[in-house]
């Protein structure tokens, strides 16, 4: 039989564990796209809605589009994507895009 407390106490760091956003870093450009979007459609799948994008040091057009691919994705299934730690490469893109203001809805995690 379990301790209760002890019980409390991984049923909050499994809490904790499960709201860690996910990572995504190094290059965001068309060679990685594949590698990335089976990754990161594992984490959608196993609900991950949280990128921390803070390790990203370049994106091209191929990266925006899996971005936007992941926002739809999360929208058909009635979630929303939180990007954490957007770097100004991202924020740059996404401007010389004109998507800043579509995706300036996701929730206040842009840098």
């Amino acid at each position: 039989m379990q301790d209760p407390a002890l019980a409390e106490i991984l049923g909050n760091i499994k809490a904790l564990v499960a709201h860690m956003p996910t990572v995504i870093d190094g290059e965001l450009t068309l060679e990685r796209v594949s590698e990335l979007q089976i990754f990161l459609s594992g984490r959608v799948d196993q609900g991950d809605n949280r990128f921390d994008l803070s390790g990203v040091q370049m994106i091209d057009g191929a990266g925006v589009q899996l971005l936007l691919a992941l926002d739809a994705s999360l929208s058909a299934a009635g979630r929303q994507i939180e990007l954490v730690d957007v770097p100004p490469c991202v924020s740059e893109a996404l401007a010389v895009c004109g998507l800043d203001n579509q995706l300036r809805s996701l929730p206040e995690y842009w840098t």
